[in-house]
């Protein structure tokens, strides 16, 4: 699973649904009901996980922590643009009484909780370690039934994929349609789904560019605050979505807050954001700057300039043109015949730095679409399901 590794699965990662954010940028280009539903895979996103944690009481093996997300707004028109999308949103029907509005004198007086001094907006929000979530399904799913057989395979990259076709002798009857070739020897199967993320293009070519999917760098640094304490317990955003912090769960209140920081890609502005860079084994020294100096900023007194971070690391997200990922059979845009030459493999991929509340249910769509093929069925999409994801509509009743 795409969230469960790269910066994301390092830092803890925002289980948080946009309330209304984005939704005139999705209705202008979807129309509305797909704005709608665009809104609401995140939402359906975030309940079914907190869904599954509870059930199975499991919040604190992930490091849950449950609350809300404050958005900073650092200038008037990031306000005015949010205010538009809330307002567009909620006429258009979707609940967002949960949606608390605060003017900057309301965030300075519960400094104790907010800790600046910019006007905010709070929404539903959560925060919680996505590797570890990954555990907790992947144990779940393994004792899910006898009849499954699960096992994960690290250090085992698929290099190439090869129709059986082009290698079984003539006349061979095979269910089988694809060999994996890795470096541990060869895996023939039916079904493929591509959930590599930024590194799709290594085994889709036609991937690779803008039309596709474009690995992006992401940074993160873990630092200390000057006290205990300091911020409220759930996630925080500022600066058009750049940066994103929140503290982590401390087991000492004695302690220090250790708080967890992400972004700092403007620093890159005239080199490409750290568009198309596939190497999280380094750091970018001007990120790392922008990173450093970040928190000093906006909570005056709280943070030192000088201190150094505790742990600093990098991640590999991908990005489409769209913003949206892509979910459904495999389908080179440039070839109509690839639905049949690529059959059998599917993607879920391109979260664009939002997958958090959405490769899940993606996960679940693509995986029902396969599950519906093998049946000889045609899929149909649920409610929450934003159509304009979807690779081809053949899939669709």
């Amino acid at each position: 699973m795409p969230s469960g590794s790269g910066a994301t699965g390092r830092n803890g990662g925002h289980l948080t649904a946009h309330a209304f954010r984005g939704y005139n940028w999705l209705e202008k280009i979807y129309g509305e009901e797909e704005a709608i539903r665009g809104l609401a895979i995140e939402r359906y996103t975030v309940s079914e996980i907190l869904k599954i944690l509870h059930e199975h009481h499991s919040e604190a093996r992930v490091d849950l922590v449950e609350g809300g997300r404050t958005v900073l707004f650092f200038t008037p028109e990031e306000y005015e643009k949010d205010k538009q999308d809330y307002a567009a949103a909620k006429a258009a029907g979707i609940n967002l009484d949960d949606v608390e509005w605060l003017s900057k004198e309301e965030v300075e007086k519960a400094s104790a909780k907010y800790g600046a001094s910019y006007s905010a907006v709070r929404i539903p929000g959560n925060n919680l370690w996505p590797l570890k979530l990954v555990s907790v399904l992947y144990n779940l799913a393994q004792n899910a039934s006898d009849r499954l057989s699960l096992s994960i395979h690290t250090k085992t990259p698929v290099t190439s994929i090869t129709p059986v076709t082009s290698i079984a002798p003539a006349g061979s009857d095979s269910s089988r349609r694809w060999i994996l070739n890795t470096p541990r020897g060869q895996i023939s199967c039916s079904y493929v789904l591509h959930a590599t993320n930024g590194y799709t293009s290594h085994l889709l070519p036609f991937m690779h560019g803008p039309n596709g999917i474009v690995p992006t760098r992401g940074q993160i640094i873990a630092t200390r605050a000057n006290t205990p304490a300091v911020l409220d317990h759930s996630g925080f955003i500022a600066n058009e979505g750049f940066e994103y912090w929140f503290p982590r769960p401390q087991k000492d209140d004695s302690e220090n807050e250790l708080v967890i920081v992400g972004g700092g890609r403007e620093a890159t502005e005239g080199r490409g954001y750290e568009f198309y860079e596939v190497d999280d084994s380094v750091i970018n020294p001007e990120v790392s700057e922008v990173l450093k100096r970040f928190l000093p900023v906006v909570f005056p007194g709280k943070f030192d300039n000088e201190t150094e971070p505790e742990m600093e690391w990098t991640g590999i997200m991908g990005y489409t043109k769209s913003r949206e990922p892509f979910v459904g059979p495999v389908v080179n845009p440039s070839d109509k015949s690839s639905f049949e030459a690529y059959r059998g493999q599917y993607i879920s991929a391109g979260y664009t730095g939002h997958g958090m509340p959405r490769a899940f249910a993606c996960a679940e769509a693509v995986a029902r679409m396969i599950a519906a093929d093998i049946k000889g069925e045609k899929w149909s999409a649920p409610e929450w399901f934003p159509e304009h994801y979807l690779t081809t509509k053949e899939v669709l009743k």
